[in-house]
């Protein structure tokens, strides 16, 4: 189907552009003929017969544009018209609605963690922020972006109540003030899960953006080269190329409390703690996340011999 009000602008275009075309010419032919002497004056039937015969091919030429145009049906218009109507450009196309990125885990780093500024629209809402066990972090609403607003703490239960900020299904840590700081850490961010939490008063938690999450990661603390975690089943194992990997692909997990490396570069990632060592070579280690929040500690486990079980057991320190 073509657009009537293209197919007659077209049209209009074509035939005015013929005439124009052919008028031209016979006046530069007359004028040519009329210079080289005055007897050529007298053929005036000579030009006549000449405009004739151009007004007569210019209207064949639109009919048959005409003809094309309405029997083979061909796609003519859009090209005839940035042909012709070469003026007019063509209609800028918007651009495309920029794309957002994935929301990427931010992390934080040393033993405080991170701070997290506390105020309507802040722009550390509804991120999602991993630390190591027992790092702390800090939510403050006491610097110069403070609004001056009553700002509340509460923990929500779930993932879905964080969602919805349902306060029925969260516990409050801050009653409402309109400055004030509040710690999240050492054994609060001890066991390794994520954790949610926000502001509910108001429309803080929705349209307000006062909201994030926590993962906590495992902090492999202690650390027994050359033996096997042993005692428990291992949730998952994968290949992968390095140590650094496996430790990475545990962090990544949630409820990762162990790993288990070896040289054969198997991954085995544990959710439950191993209660003993097995001896083994010296490209196997076994890495089993903090007991509690003080780096100094020490893990003591017995550690067995698979040749001879219960002659050469000992206890071993990581």
């Amino acid at each position: 189907m073509f657009n009537p009000v293209i197919y007659l602008v077209i049209s209009v275009l074509v035939r005015t552009t013929m005439h124009r075309c052919v008028l031209s010419g016979i006046l530069l032919l007359r004028q040519g003929l009329l210079r080289q002497g005055p007897q050529l004056q007298e053929s005036r039937w000579v030009f006549v017969s000449l405009q004739s015969a151009c007004t007569f091919l210019s209207y064949g030429f639109w009919r048959c544009f005409h003809y094309l145009v309405h029997n083979s049906r061909i796609s003519m218009v859009p090209h005839l018209a940035n042909f012709l109507v070469l003026a007019v450009p063509p209609t800028a196309r918007p651009p495309p609605p920029p794309t957002n990125p994935p929301p990427t885990n931010i992390q934080f780093s040393g033993e405080l963690g991170g701070e997290i500024e506390w105020y309507r629209g802040t722009v550390q809402g509804g991120k999602k922020f991993d630390i190591l066990q027992c790092q702390n972090v800090v939510v403050d609403w006491t610097g110069v972006n403070r609004d001056g607003q009553p700002h509340s703490i509460w923990e929500f239960r779930s993932q879905e109540a964080y969602k919805d900020c349902d306060q029925s299904q969260a516990t409050r840590l801050v009653a409402p003030a309109t400055t004030a700081s509040h710690v999240i850490g050492q054994v609060d961010t001890f066991d390794v899960k994520r954790r949610y939490f926000g502001s509910l008063e108001g429309d803080d938690c929705t349209t307000g953006r006062m909201r994030f999450s926590i993962k906590v990661r495992p902090r492999l603390q202690h650390k027994f080269p050359g033996y096997e975690c042993d005692g428990a089943t291992p949730m998952k194992v994968k290949t992968t190329e390095t140590l650094v990997e496996c430790r990475k692909m545990c962090k990544r997990l949630q409820g990762c409390f162990a790993i288990q490396y070896n040289n054969k570069k198997r991954c085995r990632i544990y959710d439950k703690q191993p209660t003993r060592l097995v001896e083994s070579n010296q490209g196997t280690t076994c890495e089993i996340a903090a007991q509690n929040c003080d780096t100094s500690s020490e893990l003591s486990l017995l550690a067995i011999n698979k040749k001879t079980p219960g002659a050469d057991d000992n206890i071993i320190v990581g």
